[in-house]
């Protein structure tokens, strides 16, 4: 198994443009007509190998997805955000490509004033909040004064390790060396140490000795245990995606895993993993 590199501490790395808009699969109409395109998309491509048979699915389920659901809208904007500020970022991405000397004095005044302007706005819009809390505290109402503080003030910025020991005792602290560091430790940790002689070629084993071939039914089950929810892997490739694709992606699938069985050729991302560590909450 191949580790990906992980991103640093507090700065998770982004796949894709966004989140798939899942929840759009519900609607029956909506669905069947994600299966119809996502059986064209991948009955377009001809497949000669375990790799490209992946690829194939899971390029053509990814596309018709974006064109039949699309992906989330944004989340909605910081309360303090105004139109007139929301104006100066849109100044501010134009100037961001200007290569001339007066272009790039012009963002660096720019961005200092949205900065200025931000603060400012952040901290009046915060002042009222606790001359809100302020209000309810006086009038008794003890609930909605907490709701508010817990909604406003609370989940900060917490407190992070930036650094790792390696092996050899050195102390790395740029994100780049940390991500490394990880890599090397998870793969030295599921790698394991397995000798070549350990493992024995399908030519050497009695054909009755074989495995039994994998079950149609038992596909299925394993295919509807997947839970929803869950973040993708490398693949960017949800569950409800796979188990909203209809029977003839489900039978296409059941073919390829299949295939890999009795092949034993992996895709490449079968052999990637994302790992992200998770930082204990500093007491």
């Amino acid at each position: 198994m191949e580790c990906c590199l992980l991103p640093g501490p507090g700065r998770r790395k982004k796949i894709g443009n966004g989140k798939l808009d899942i929840g759009k699969l519900v609607n029956r109409e909506t669905q069947k007509e994600f299966q119809e395109r996502a059986k064209d998309l991948i009955q377009q491509h001809p497949i000669e190998n375990v790799e490209q048979h992946w690829e194939n699915m899971r390029d053509g389920l990814i596309k018709a997805a974006e064109e039949i659901i699309g992906k989330q809208k944004p989340e909605k904007r910081k309360e303090w955000i105004t139109d007139e500020i929301i104006l100066m970022f849109e100044e501010r991405r134009k100037l961001k490509n200007n290569e001339t000397e007066e272009g790039k004095t012009a963002y660096r005044v720019l961005r200092n004033k949205i900065n200025r302007k931000l603060k400012q706005v952040k901290e009046r819009f915060l002042e009222d909040r606790c001359k809100e809390v302020g209000d309810l505290l006086k009038k008794g109402n003890l609930e909605l004064a907490y709701k508010t503080v817990k909604r406003f003030f609370s989940g900060g910025q917490r407190i992070r390790c930036n650094a790792l020991i390696r092996e050899d005792n050195k102390m790395v602290y740029n994100h780049e060396d940390i991500a490394l560091t990880w890599k090397e430790y998870l793969e030295k940790l599921y790698g394991g140490n397995v000798q070549d002689d350990m493992i024995e070629s399908e030519d050497e084993v009695d054909k009755d000795e074989l495995g039994d071939s994998i079950v149609r039914s038992e596909f299925d089950q394993a295919l509807q245990a997947l839970k929803h929810g869950k973040a993708p892997g490398i693949d960017s490739l949800p569950a409800e995606i796979i188990k909203a694709g209809g029977t003839e992606i489900k039978d296409k699938l059941y073919k390829l895993i299949c295939q890999i069985y009795g092949t034993g050729e992996l895709p490449e991302d079968f052999r990637k993993c994302i790992i992200v560590p998770l930082t204990y909450k500093m007491t």
